[in-house]
């Protein structure tokens, strides 16, 4: 019995070194590749699963900026501010143009985003320093496993793409410190300049990559005794500062400023916090933002749980790093070297949030996923390396296979791959409903937080309401012209109102709106105006995150 516990803990260990030489040799270098794809196929298997789901509104905004008659209206979508980076929109408008219009062929980017970004950080892991096969398949299921990483795969937003510009970053910056060579300066920079343009969040990264490369850098770190770079060295380093500040500066004005106004400023701007307080209570919410990428169980996603597992972490981390700088021990490889410079993207997103420059929330911040996972799996390392290590030898072999079952624990209640309610808007049923629903005398009051969903719709299912109104107020952001969408300025939404009212037909009143908490007050005030002018409503709404529903009112005067 003694024997079968030793092999448990010496497996759950976190980086094998208490596996007998018998039990060691069974992982030959394929099981150990099985081992790692594993997850991946996993992740990428999960992220087909919501090609087929009817678009939500922020997607529909997106798609019906793709299909706009000309390259000029897919950037400046003349009904709301285009946020997507340009190449983005360029890949998805590629593959309408070669599949079609549809649910799958609209996401077939970001799926496609998602799935390499797997891939890439598969190959990034497996090129790193042996911190034990383990710990490397520890790092990879946090990745591929992550459940806003799996849902925004299948989501027709940029920020998978970010995630996929963030995490290939990352690995050509592996290849070129093994090596500075032109060729991988080369490639090093085309990757720069696409993740720039495949997504605006890479900004916030590209920082920290150019430190990292810099030959001044990479000459302390790797404790070379050459007394400056050479040439062609800081030459290759300037000329990527300068690619890199010359696309910036391109997309900030050309396709930045235009795609901005107040509107947009104010839905992300976030308040000043007040005193020290305010800045660690802002801090503690950046974090807790970020803990939501990692495949955690829900009770360590509680406030409570997440304060729980912070101190648990400190109290570990901390120690380990003191000891670790106190011996001296830091070894300057690789792993260690992108483990740092995903710390500081961490620490660089975090203080854009308290500055105000760059919200922080969990579709933003995905791009620092990569960032997340290396830190973690260098604290694991850390923990072994500083802590277990340094107990007595049974203390050790228990020591590191608790370690390893907690991990495998929290990763495996925290693998339910949770996915956001508000991605569950059926407006492609809504829409289908409304076609087989409404007659020819009857009025459709499209309610401005679903236009966007109604016009993909009706074209992609040939249709169009006898009578559409289309709702001005009500919606929190961002159509393109200022100051038409405070949505809790009752006085505009009841003018608004009563411009639906003049405009109904005698048959019913038919209504499409979306359900978020924002938009409450203005159907609040849309439900009193309907009850003033005697409409009753039919108790049968459809409601599927997007609602539809139907009132009768006395015939319009005149």
């Amino acid at each position: 019995m003694g024997g079968v516990w030793k092999r448990v803990l010496g497996f759950l260990s976190p980086f094998g070194n208490t596996l007998t030489p018998t039990t060691r040799s069974r992982f030959n270098s394929l099981a150990l590749a099985l081992a790692l794809i594993l997850p991946v196929v996993i992740g990428i298997v999960l992220r087909t699963r919501g090609l087929e789901r009817s678009l939500w509104q922020d997607e529909a905004w997106v798609a019906n900026s793709v299909l706009a008659s000309s390259w000029h209206g897919m950037f400046f979508y003349d009904a709301w501010l285009q946020t997507s980076p340009p190449l983005f929109l360029v890949l998805v408008r590629s593959a309408l143009s070669a599949y079609g219009l549809s649910d799958w062929s609209l996401r077939l980017i970001p799926f496609l985003c998602g799935a390499a970004a797997c891939i890439v950080m598969w190959v990034l892991i497996r090129r790193l320093p042996a911190p034990g096969w383990s710990v490397k398949l520890f790092m990879i299921v946090l990745f591929a496993l992550s459940p806003t990483a799996i849902a925004y795969s299948y989501v027709l937003k940029q920020y998978g793409a970010e995630l996929l510009s963030s995490t290939g970053l990352l690995l050509v910056t592996l290849v070129y410190v093994e090596r500075q060579s032109w060729p991988r300066f080369l490639i090093l920079s085309g990757t720069a300049i696409l993740s720039l343009l495949l997504g605006y969040g890479t900004v916030l990264f590209l920082p920290v990559i150019l430190v990292v490369v810099s030959p001044w850098f990479l000459r302390w770190w790797n404790r070379s005794e050459q007394d400056e770079p050479a040439g062609a060295e800081a030459g290759r380093w300037w000329a990527l500062c300068a690619l890199a500040a010359a696309v910036v500066a391109f997309e900030y004005v050309y396709l930045i400023i235009p795609n901005s106004n107040a509107d947009l400023e104010n839905y992300w701007r976030q308040p000043i916090p007040e005193g020290l307080f305010g800045y660690v209570n802002r801090l503690y919410s950046s974090l807790f933002e970020l803990f939501h990428h990692l495949p955690l169980p829900r009770v360590l996603l509680s406030f409570t749980g997440a304060r729980i597992a912070a101190v648990t972490g400190a109290a570990l981390l901390l120690p380990a790093v003191v000891q670790r700088t106190r011996v001296g021990a830091w070894r300057r490889d690789r792993f260690e070297l992108l483990a740092l410079a995903g710390l500081a993207a961490l620490t660089g997103m975090i203080a854009a949030e308290l500055l105000r420059v760059y919200p922080l929330v969990i579709r933003t911040s995905l791009p620092m996923l990569p960032s997340l996972v290396l830190v973690a799996g260098y604290g694991v390392v850390l923990i072994k390396e500083e802590l277990i290590e340094r107990l007595p030898g049974r203390a050790r072999q228990v020591a590191g296979g608790l370690l390893g079952l907690a991990v495998v624990s929290l990763v495996a209640a925290g693998a339910d791959i949770r996915w956001n309610s508000y991605l569950i808007e059926d407006l492609r049923g809504a829409v289908a409903h409304l076609k087989q629903n409404v007659a020819e005398d009857d009025t459709l009051y499209v309610h401005a937080s679903s236009i966007e969903g109604y016009k993909l719709y009706t074209r992609m299912l040939d249709w169009e309401a006898p009578n559409p109104v289309f709702g001005e107020f009500g919606w929190p952001c961002c159509p393109r012209p200022v100051g038409v969408t405070d949505h809790l300025d009752e006085a505009a939404l009841r003018r608004d109102l009563s411009r639906v009212m003049a405009a109904r037909r005698p048959g019913k009143l038919w209504v499409l709106h979306a359900g978020y908490p924002m938009i409450w007050n203005s159907l609040k005030v849309m439900e009193e105006g309907f009850r003033a002018a005697g409409c009753t409503e039919d108790p049968r709404a459809r409601r599927t995150g997007i609602a539809v529903r139907s009132f009768s009112c006395p015939p319009p005067e005149g």
